[in-house]
């Protein structure tokens, strides 16, 4: 009972948490676009306990990972986004399936697998077709452009760079335009195309200015110089230098490519030692190899202006052997293979749950199959059994037939002889009506009758088979309890349970009522001293005084 209660107790205090979970959750997401560090801290808050259905760990997992990319935290353990993933890919609506995918990847991103990374964006990308949400979509198209710069492949980037613009320009997203306006800018760079390059980074320029986003300002302030720069446009690259200078307060630059732009520039002006500086720091900021084949080829022009050729041509040498070494990388695992391998896992798993759907038709049609027979053998056995049932009631009714006949028939016997006493009596009655001798003649007639029937065997087996019909065969019973009875206390037997009076039994036996209370007396006493499971039967007749 104690253990009952307990197990009663905890389920009541599991249902609870669950609830109070998701009203901690919904909290959470409401707290998520205006106050992320909230959310974060509100979603820190849900016990474990809480989330142990699978519906609601999906949740909770996609919930906490969206607070953390917020917040600008970055995981690069997979293990509670993928069961998010996981559970939502075979149970959740396209958003929840669109934007668990695009988690998976951000994570995947943060850990540096570019590659899965990749696959999963490519995942979420195929429900853009079926969500309503611009934002998320918007996210998902830049990131998947970024994997696709990551691999030098520009010109699906920019494509993809531009839904991402229109997805942000229906959410009416001011900030990420101008920043996809930049993105753009940069991937004609890329490109080589210049021109568009410079038209992108201007009305970056102007929409950031515009909305006050000064980050962004002075990121496109940074690529103009450098795509200026780049164009030999020196002048235009010395204005934009200046220009972010003048909002940073700062001559300090703390990118790669602005620093060997800058460094390029500042030569050009005559600002040698500038120039040296630049470039030296330049060479510190850089990360990768993308970093340090731009600085070869920034070293090679300033080395170029100062007059050493030689050393330059060697440098640009060296440059374009580090840029082809790093295409060819590229070219070994491109986007293309990341695809392949996206629709072959997707083939396989479409495959795996195409045979798990087989397998669980099989087992239903096993199970039911199988049903169906246990049912079958139930039936068939009720239906005998009911024949059965039903065949004894048959036999029972039969029985009952043959008994009514049987009672009728003795019934019919009785009445005809009763009348027939009564035919005989009033014959004689009749005959010696008005003589001395009629009451000599009725009483002789009389006393002829009641000899016979207590004498004449075929009146007492009349008399004796209606008394077992009436009373559950007491007769053939007590004959079986006590073989040893006498003819006479068996007769006394039968007259007593037909219900005949003391006086009767005196002229049936031809004695005094004394004799008959001894006799009866006798029997009685028979009755009790023998054990017999028919006790109770006798009681209700030859017990009572």
């Amino acid at each position: 009972m104690v253990r009952a209660i307990f197990i009663v107790l905890c389920a009541l205090m599991c249902s609870c948490q669950i609830f109070k979970a998701e009203q901690i959750m919904d909290n959470a997401e409401r707290q998520l676009s205006n106050a992320p560090d909230s959310a974060l801290n509100t979603m820190r808050s849900i016990r474990k306990i809480a989330i142990i259905l699978p519906e609601r760990r999906a949740r909770y997992g996609l919930l906490y990972s969206m607070a953390l990319d917020k917040n600008y935290i970055d995981i690069a353990t997979d293990s509670l986004i993928r069961f998010s993933t996981q559970y939502y890919d075979h149970k959740g609506s396209p958003e929840q399936r669109m934007r668990a995918y695009y988690y998976l990847g951000r994570t995947q991103e943060n850990a540096g697998d570019n590659l899965a990374a990749t696959l999963s964006f490519l995942d979420a990308a195929q429900y853009l077709d079926q969500v309503g949400d611009n934002y998320l979509k918007g996210l998902l198209c830049s990131k998947l452009a970024k994997m696709h710069i990551l691999q030098c492949n520009y010109q699906t980037a920019l494509a993809i760079t531009k839904k991402s613009y229109l997805f942000y320009e229906n959410a009416g997203l001011l900030k990420h335009q101008a920043f996809q306006q930049y993105e753009l800018g940069c991937i004609c760079y890329y490109m080589r195309d210049y021109k568009n390059s410079l038209n992108n980074l201007h009305l970056a320029l102007d929409k950031s200015k515009e909305i006050g986003f000064r980050e962004l300002e002075e990121l496109v302030l940074c690529q103009l110089s450098i795509v200026y720069s780049r164009t030999k446009d020196y002048d235009n690259s010395y204005r934009h230098l200046k220009l972010y200078e003048d909002i940073q307060g700062t001559s300090t630059y703390n990118y790669t490519d602005i620093c060997g732009a800058a460094a390029t520039t500042y030569q050009h002006k005559g600002n040698q030692s500038i120039a040296t500086t630049l470039l030296k720091k330049g060479w510190v900021l850089a990360k990768n190899s993308s970093d340090s084949v731009a600085m070869r080829y920034y070293e090679a022009d300033y080395l170029s202006l100062i007059g050493k050729k030689v050393q330059a041509d060697i440098m640009h040498d060296n440059a374009m052997l580090h840029h082809l070494g790093m295409m060819t990388k590229y070219l070994e695992a491109p986007i293309r293979d990341a695809q392949n391998k996206y629709f072959a896992n997707k083939a396989l798993e479409t495959q795996n749950r195409a045979s798990r759907v087989k397998r669980y038709y099989i087992c239903s049609i096993i199970m039911l199959m199988f049903c169906c027979t246990l049912y079958i053998i139930y039936s068939r056995r009720k239906y005998i059994q009911q024949n059965r049932e039903i065949e004894r009631y048959i036999d029972a009714i039969d029985s009952l037939n043959k008994y009514k006949e049987d009672n009728q028939t003795i019934l019919s016997e009785s009445l005809i002889a009763q009348f027939e006493l009564i035919n005989q009596l009033c014959q004689t009655y009749y005959e010696h009506n008005g003589s001395s001798k009629q009451q000599s003649a009725v009483f002789k007639e009389v006393k002829v009758r009641i000899n016979d029937i207590c004498n004449n065997d075929k009146h007492f087996e009349t008399l004796s088979t209606s008394v077992n019909n009436y009373n559950d065969d007491i007769l053939t019973k007590l004959k079986q309890d006590f073989p040893n009875l006498t003819s006479n206390e068996y007769k006394l037997a039968c007259f007593m349970c037909v219900g005949f009076s003391t006086q009767a039994l005196c002229l049936f036996f031809n004695c005094n009522e004394d004799s008959i209370y001894n006799r009866k007396a006798r029997l009685r006493e028979k009755i009790k001293n023998k054990e017999s499971e028919h006790k109770q039967l006798y009681a209700k007749t030859l017990l009572i005084r």
